[in-house]
């Protein structure tokens, strides 16, 4: 009965803990630990997830509540001092001072940390109920919310040096035609807003926050006298000038990464007119793909508002105007709609990051 029993629980560790390695947003891992842990020995009171603000840090007090449950539910986001009764942030401060699990009479503090000192603390309420195999089977699996937990911080700081080489990227194409690096992160905020508010999930908003900062990256390959031209372009310098839609798909369309993929689609269909007689490949409608079109918008809407060297910014009325006029034409009419009923949010964006 005793090995069964055992059996049984490190089962139901194995399924907890595949269902927390499935989790890679830290706020959605710290509930599902929880959750989990629940469903390992039950939690009569509720329990907590407590993370620290930075890595290195010395004092209880600067930890911050990552999740909760039952009469800790609701205290997501707030300081540990501040949200935490005297008698339970006592055990946080002990088990957090110990660098080590603690199990007292009626709760016990859970202690984990990766290998960049960043530490977490699960709190449990009235586990006096726990029996010598409950506390084995929380040992197990807090050995492997650990190794997620590293797993969770290893995978940030990949997506982190990810992310700061296409900044990078994007910013050195733009900068090559006296523009600034704040306005494809303008652009990127802007098109996941657009994302979002037309129904796509996170991880397409996020992804698209990070992809449409490289829509022009193939000005890269466009000559100086033609990128920074200060007056109209004659029709041979338009020809080639369009040709850094096609550059940029090429450049960016050899990655296996989805992100890089997603930024060569957008890259070859950001200059696609909704009514055709756009370029490079005179797609009209939804042949365009979503991505090109919520990146055209975004890229106008930023570009029109900001200095360039053949322009003055222009006024915001302006801007509404022309945007207005070319719907059904230029631009995806959804997606203009969107943007107009969603105006005031889309300038604060803007004013986020100025030049």
């Amino acid at each position: 009965m005793i090995i069964e029993a055992n059996k049984r629980g490190l089962e139901r560790v194995i399924e907890a803990s595949t269902y927390i390695f499935s989790h890679e947003n830290p706020g959605e891992f710290a509930s599902a630990v929880l959750a989990q842990l629940g469903n390992l020995v039950g939690l009569n009171r509720g329990a907590l997830y407590l993370k620290a603000s930075g890595p290195g840090g010395e004092q209880a007090e600067q930890l911050v509540i990552a999740a909760g449950t039952g009469d800790f539910a609701g205290l997501a986001q707030q300081p540990a001092a501040r949200g935490l009764p005297p008698h339970v942030m006592q055990s946080v401060r002990e088990a957090f001072a110990s660098k080590q699990h603690l199990f007292a009479r009626d709760h016990y503090v859970l202690h984990f940390t990766d290998s960049h000192n960043t530490e977490s603390l699960l709190y449990v309420a009235e586990a006096c109920d726990l029996s010598p195999l409950d506390y084995s089977l929380v040992e197990v699996f807090c050995t492997n919310v650990s190794i997620a937990f590293e797993n969770l911080h290893l995978n940030r700081e990949l997506l982190d040096a990810q992310h700061e080489m296409i900044w990078l990227l994007a910013g050195a194409a733009e900068s090559r035609s006296s523009e600034t690096a704040a306005h494809v992160k303008r652009v990127g905020l802007l098109a996941e807003f657009l994302g979002r508010e037309s129904g796509l999930d996170v991880g397409r908003c996020e992804a698209l926050r990070f992809a449409a900062p490289l829509h022009d990256v193939g000005k890269i390959a466009i000559p100086d006298a033609i990128l920074n031209k200060p007056g109209p372009h004659s029709m041979l310098e338009t020809v080639m000038m369009r040709t850094h839609a096609q550059a940029g798909h090429d450049m960016l369309a050899v990655s296996s990464r989805e992100m890089l993929k997603l930024a060569a689609e957008i890259a070859i269909s950001h200059h696609e007119n909704w009514d055709g007689s756009g370029y490079p490949n005179g797609l009209a409608g939804e042949d365009i793909p979503l991505s090109g079109r919520i990146t055209m918008v975004a890229d106008v809407f930023d570009a029109l508002g900001s200095r360039r060297c053949y322009k003055e910014p222009w006024p915001a009325e302006d801007i509404r105007a022309f945007i207005v006029g070319q719907r059904g034409i230029k631009f995806d009419p959804k997606l203009v709609d969107i943007l107009l009923a969603n105006w005031p949010e889309a300038e604060r964006l803007r004013e986020l990051l100025p030049d």
